[in-house]
């Protein structure tokens, strides 16, 4: 019985290693922003997925899929909320920024997949969401103010589009070795391009002020490329309701050049 396990296993990994038609990688990425068009924007470092399936047998043309998960800003910041006869508040804010992206496309394989070198070309659409999470702490001042929500989240979603290439490494071909195994695996470095339309998004890197006073309709930073985020705080003494600053919000066309360090198995 054993035998006839091993045996069958055999075949089954020759014929998956025969057809090669399907292709999954964990992947280090880093979408740099283009500062001319994102000037208010930081690099994404995170982790991502991809999983690719060969369309047809005898063309190196794979469908792709590519997930991605990273961070551009992460700060806790003391800040200051003053109120219109002068008294004020000190509180901690903890901030932390996020990328997401969702790819669909194809891959075009160039050279043959046995050398120690071979590339390829690809061409992805999908969809992005940037969101920002801004936690206020309470700050247990009996004759201040707090947030009515401490934990107050602002999401912006797109379309996006990728064009770009990378280059293989057969990791069989450095160790000089025949695997037995039912896949083979490589280092894939890759680069693209991805663009988008506007996005609204928060950083808090770049907030310069950290004392914030009542924020009236039209006050503060109002124009096309910029505008200020507000909370409601509540004072704890007279229940006054008002509204202050706690981040801005960017508007940019979204461009990124994306690096991807990976580890690919094709099975």
């Amino acid at each position: 019985m054993k035998k006839l396990l091993l045996l069958t296993s055999a075949f089954i990994c020759s014929l998956v290693l025969s057809a090669q038609k399907l292709d999954i990688g964990f992947n280090y990425t880093a979408d740099i922003p283009f500062k001319k068009t994102m000037p208010k924007m930081n690099t994404a470092h995170g982790a991502g997925l991809f999983v690719g399936y060969k369309v047809l047998e005898n063309t190196p043309l794979y469908f792709t899929t590519d997930l991605s998960t990273g961070m551009y800003a992460y700060k806790s910041r003391k800040e200051q909320y003053v109120f219109s006869d002068g008294t004020q508040t000190d509180t901690w804010v903890n901030y932390s920024s996020n990328l997401h992206k969702f790819l669909f496309g194809f891959n075009y394989d160039i050279g043959k997949k046995e050398n120690l070198f071979s590339g390829y070309l690809t061409a992805q659409g999908g969809y992005a969401i940037m969101n920002s999470k801004i936690y206020i702490e309470d700050p247990n001042d009996l004759e201040g103010c707090k947030a009515l929500v401490n934990k107050n989240t602002f999401i912006y979603g797109g379309g996006i589009y990728a064009a770009g290439g990378g280059i293989r490494i057969n990791i069989q071909q450095i160790k000089k070795s025949q695997s037995n195994s039912c896949f083979s695996h490589y280092i894939d470095i890759g680069v693209k391009y991805i663009g988008g339309g506007d996005f609204n998004y928060v950083n808090i890197n770049h907030m310069q002020e950290e004392s914030h006073g009542i924020a009236h309709s039209g006050s503060g930073n109002q124009d096309n490329d910029t505008r200020d985020l507000t909370v409601k705080f509540v004072n704890v003494t007279t229940n006054d309701v008002h509204e202050h600053k706690v981040a801005e919000v960017y508007t940019s066309p979204f461009k990124v050049m994306n690096l991807k360090l990976s580890y690919l198995l094709r099975f």
